[in-house]
């Protein structure tokens, strides 16, 4: 009889909160048409919204109430505007899980086949926004990214961390597989506990995760390295996670898009650029000077040969700080003396 009273209690709770979530969307939509039907993806907003959740409800776990809200922004995104996200494919890789993770399931999801057609489907419009790797924590930079952010006009618009979860998935127990597929790097990722768990079973290589996954689905006695994700998209059951030999792998990805407005700030901003110092000593200590005289923390600095003159270098740097202001304004006109090529290439809310 109380279990009676309490799914009551909680059904009652749920026609409010969907009456609320009505509410906000439609609120949204009167928002969309005073933007004038631009993309709508405001991470600085967003990020405001949940810290303040977070701080008014502290006993609330933020991991329970993030998930809810993306999906809530990303249902306010869809009543303003239909997105159309630009992705490094094929469908359920891990570029799509993030751009899932940043965006919701909601919108529409153009899978390509590289980096530069990320970058050109939302340079010729033909996306709002695009999603790609930028640096895995055991592979390094990707520098087909860094190449397209010295040709392209897209700027970065916010950044996802994702951890790279590798599992095991089938539709047979584990003691019957004797298949295995996945994508090279993830079978060596995950090589100690495929040879301690199935050291008689065969290994094959497919083109990514994702094909790993539909190959298990056909091929009899088989499974995939994947992300769950993957898994489930496929409709594979898990028969083990977190498989991976390293704990720690996680890839960062940005969302890039066609600046056009200055970004609002979230509180908590890192900005993002490229530069390039004359090849003589004391030229990158007279640029690093710059940061640290207007007290602008780097969080990351990445170097590589320059693709325009021989011998020089460009540096990838982000640092903490929002493009609008006062002292990172500063701290940029000062930059452009000592170096020469400087191009920013947007501020955004720094993930964790």
């Amino acid at each position: 009889m109380q279990l009676e009273v309490e799914r009551r209690k909680i059904d009652a709770i749920d026609e409010k909160i969907a009456a609320l979530v009505s509410e906000r969307l439609q609120a949204a939509k009167r928002i969309g048409v005073l933007k004038g039907g631009n993309a709508v993806l405001v991470p600085g907003r967003e990020h405001a919204i949940l810290d303040a959740l977070a701080s008014s409800h502290p006993t609330l776990p933020r991991k329970a109430f993030e998930g809810v809200f993306h999906e809530l922004f990303a249902a306010s995104r869809a009543a303003q505007k239909p997105l159309q996200v630009a992705v490094l494919g094929p469908a359920t890789s891990y570029s799509h899980q993030a751009a899932a993770k940043r965006f919701g399931s909601l919108p529409e999801f153009a899978f390509q086949s590289s980096i530069p057609e990320v970058f050109l489907a939302v340079e010729k419009g033909l996306a709002d926004y695009g999603v790609v790797p930028i640096e895995n924590s055991s592979d390094g930079a990707v520098n087909a990214t860094f190449n397209m952010f010295l040709k392209s006009h897209a700027g970065i618009v916010a950044e996802i961390n994702l951890d790279i979860d590798h599992c095991l998935a089938g539709k047979v127990p584990l003691s019957a597989v004797k298949k295995v597929f996945s994508h090279p790097q993830a079978l060596a990722q995950c090589a100690h506990w495929l040879a301690s768990r199935l050291p008689h079973a065969e290994l094959l290589e497919a083109a990514s995760t994702s094909d790993a996954a539909e190959k298990a689905l056909v091929y009899h006695s088989s499974a995939a390295v994947c992300s769950e994700f993957a898994a489930r998209h496929a409709g594979l059951d898990v028969l083990a996670s977190s498989i991976a030999d390293e704990a720690l792998n996680r890839t960062r990805f940005l969302v890039i898009g066609n600046i056009e407005a200055r970004p609002l700030p979230g509180g908590r901003d890192k900005t993002s650029l490229i530069f390039s110092v004359p090849h003589k000593p004391g030229a990158l200590v007279e640029a690093l000077k710059v940061f640290q005289a207007h007290g602008l923390n780097i969080t990351k600095i990445w170097s590589r040969p320059t693709l325009i003159q021989k011998d020089a270098y460009e540096f990838f740097v982000d640092f903490q700080g929002f493009v609008g202001d006062k002292k990172v304004e500063q701290a940029l006109d000062e930059l452009r003396v000592p170096c020469g090529f400087v191009k920013v290439l947007g501020s955004f809310p720094e993930e964790d």
